[in-house]
């Protein structure tokens, strides 16, 4: 695999294939953050933009995909939440599949960020309010960048304890 490739992402349970890049939205290049036609997913308890934000990035219900304000969302389920290791590894890498290029979420473990800064996907943090409210909030500029692990990874929800920040990976 060359760099910069992503490889194909199947459903560890069924096999199911998940949309590819292109396959929701078209992708396009060299955008801005925040600039009014990027493509930002924020993670979500359920399928509407009225639901609220799901903190946990690898284990959230669903993906909620925009083009932009006012844009029309489309929810993708995370078939990756019901793995007993390797969600977030598994969930950034539908998001690259997807050309994702924000994700809007609350925690990311250590992969999960790995996986999204080398596939160039900015995280910014949201905890609380709905999907809506917190596209609304990134695409005003209110929203902080994620510039490292935010939590420790929790490989099927045990995770490594209080001492995960002495080893924060560098960005």
């Amino acid at each position: 695999m060359l760099a910069g490739q992503v490889p194909e992402v199947r459903d560890a349970h069924d096999r199911q294939e998940v949309p590819q890049r292109g396959e929701l939205m078209p992708a396009s290049e060299n955008r801005q953050v925040g600039s009014h036609d990027q493509r930002v997913c924020v993670t979500s308890t359920g399928a509407s933009a009225n639901d609220s934000v799901d903190p946990r990035f690898g284990r959230c219900a669903y993906f909620m995909v925009s083009n932009g304000p006012g844009a029309e969302f489309k929810a993708v389920e995370n078939t990756a939440r019901g793995l007993g290791n390797g969600a977030g590894i598994q969930a950034a890498q539908t998001l690259a599949n997807m050309g994702i290029e924000v994700v809007l979420t609350g925690d990311l473990g250590p992969n999960a960020f790995r996986v999204l800064n080398a596939t160039g996907i900015r995280a910014f943090r949201t905890n609380d309010g709905t999907v809506e409210q917190a596209a609304s909030e990134f695409f005003q500029g209110r929203l902080v960048e994620i510039d490292g692990p935010t939590g420790p990874g929790h490989h099927g929800g045990g995770g490594h304890g209080p001492r995960w920040q002495e080893q924060r990976v560098p960005r």
